[in-house]
């Protein structure tokens, strides 16, 4: 059985044609065809225009943001909030939870770069 999806991602329109395929495998699909497209990269200096994450704070395989490298506390607007000494980014807890996000990854200039789980893996990219 085959089923055409339509999604608005990011503000373009998708549409997918699958037949037995599980979300999970759509889900890495458009994280990967995102990464590629130039959109959003989880690697790059220090989160410039195309979104690069730094490499300090993914995790050894670069595949999601390592919550353990953000050690320092800091007050962050009323909420739980820590930064990674090397870099300053930062990590808020997000109070919502709307979609799994546990996390707000903000850059060194407090611009808000994506959502995260309670994992790291990142689930919304923001531009």
């Amino acid at each position: 059985m085959k089923k055409i999806i339509t999604l608005l991602l990011l503000g373009a329109l998708f549409t997918l044609e699958i037949s037995q395929v599980s979300a999970t495998t759509i889900e890495q699909q458009t994280s990967q065809n995102l990464i590629q497209s130039g959109y959003a990269g989880l690697e790059g200096g220090g989160g410039g225009g195309t979104g690069g994450i730094p490499t300090k704070v993914l995790n050894s395989a670069r595949t999601a943001v390592n919550l353990g490298a953000f050690d320092a506390r800091i007050s962050g607007g009323g909420g739980v909030a820590y930064r990674n000494a090397k870099t300053g980014w930062k990590i808020s807890k997000d109070t919502a939870g709307h979609g799994g996000r546990q996390w707000k990854l903000f850059s060194n200039t407090n611009r808000r770069v994506a959502s995260l789980d309670a994992d790291g893996k990142i689930l919304n990219w923001y531009k």
